[in-house]
């Protein structure tokens, strides 16, 4: 049973190519642009700084693809009424205990 859901939503949802994109974003990020990388291995090894900084750099350019990945996914949800669903859940453990009724 869980196989079949699990396949079900796999083609349903953007889960599949929301990671296809993140992968291959800053793979062609990198090949497409001249870097440390190019020189070889010892300036880009000898230099975490700019390591840190081309990360940050790809984050920065990735961030607003992954949210709007999840808007999409967001939208899905929205559109097949889960709202009664999320509603019937418990509250979160970290809520605080119920006060008990007062007696009258």
């Amino acid at each position: 049973m869980n196989t079949r859901v699990l396949r079900t939503e796999l083609r349903r949802s953007v889960a599949p190519w929301a990671g296809l994109v993140l992968l291959a974003a800053p793979l062609a990020l990198l090949y497409l642009i001249p870097g440390l990388w190019w020189t070889g291995t010892a300036r880009w090894t000898a230099q975490w700084t700019s390591m840190a900084l081309w990360t940050r750099s790809l984050l920065i350019l990735l961030w607003p693809v992954a949210v709007g990945l999840g808007a999409l996914q967001g939208l899905r949800d929205h559109r097949s009424g889960t709202a009664e669903l999320l509603a019937s859940r418990g509250p979160p453990a970290t809520a605080p205990p119920c006060s008990p009724a007062p007696r009258p």
